[in-house]
């Protein structure tokens, strides 16, 4: 079971993988989440932090290229809390 840090009560969440483009920013999710802070922007495995690492607005998430440049090699996965 995925491990959402913040869960809001009658919700659900979205697990989302993307295979990015070299250079990648911007990644569009399948719906709006509930609460941005319960977002999880998860790279190869290792998951980073809002408003350091990714921003959200509505349905899209940017990487700020901080530490690092996405690359296609790379495996993105953003989950996050959905109304049921």
């Amino acid at each position: 079971m995925i491990n959402i840090d913040r869960y809001v009560e009658g919700s659900d969440y979205r697990q989302e993988q993307f295979a990015p483009a070299a250079l990648q920013t911007v990644f569009t999710l399948a719906t709006v989440p509930v609460d941005v802070d319960t977002l999880q922007f998860i790279v190869n495995g290792v998951k980073y932090e809002l408003t350091t690492n990714y921003t959200v607005v509505g349905v899209t998430v940017t990487w700020l290229n901080t530490p690092f440049t996405i690359q296609a090699t790379d495996f993105i996965e953003i989950i996050y809390i959905v109304r049921e």
